[in-house]
């Protein structure tokens, strides 16, 4: 899986 890797998608899903 890309759970290991920061993709774009994690980021905006961080970002508030």
């Amino acid at each position: 899986d890309d759970s290991s890797i920061p993709v774009e998608s994690d980021l905006r899903s961080n970002s508030p």
